[in-house]
């Protein structure tokens, strides 16, 4: 009895570590993209609230970020509904078909429109099922 209550505490303890590091990943990710951009941000000039730094931060990084954060989040929701409606633990884009369908959409898109920019191209990627 006592190894089954051990086990059971060594799989929690795992389970917390590996969502402790996925938690600090995304931390630090978050970080990251705070600081990347066009114009440098200075660390020490962001605390100054008239500052240009401060404005660029908040316009434009902060909220890009979030909507990184949820994007990334809807798209790990969707694909778990996906496996779960399709009661198919093995679920990938590319085991459904959405892949080979986007692949058609930008080859029909390079044959059709050639000299199209790239976010015209993108309307041809649709699921076409």
């Amino acid at each position: 009895m006592t190894f089954k209550v051990q086990r059971k505490e060594q799989i929690e303890k795992r389970y917390f570590i590996k969502w402790a590091i996925l938690i600090i990943v995304l931390l630090i990710g978050s970080l990251f993209s705070i600081f990347v951009g066009v114009s440098e941000l200075s660390p020490s000039h962001l605390f100054q609230t008239e500052s240009i730094e401060w404005k660029v931060l908040v316009t434009t990084r902060v909220p890009r970020t979030i909507s990184i954060v949820i994007a990334g989040a809807t798209l790990s929701l969707s694909g778990l509904l996906m496996q779960q409606l399709t009661q198919n633990k093995f679920t990938s884009p590319s085991t459904v078909g959405t892949m080979q369908s986007a692949r058609l959409g930008l080859i029909l898109s390079l044959l059709f429109f050639p000299k199209a920019s790239i976010f015209n191209r993108r309307y041809f990627l649709l699921d076409l099922r």
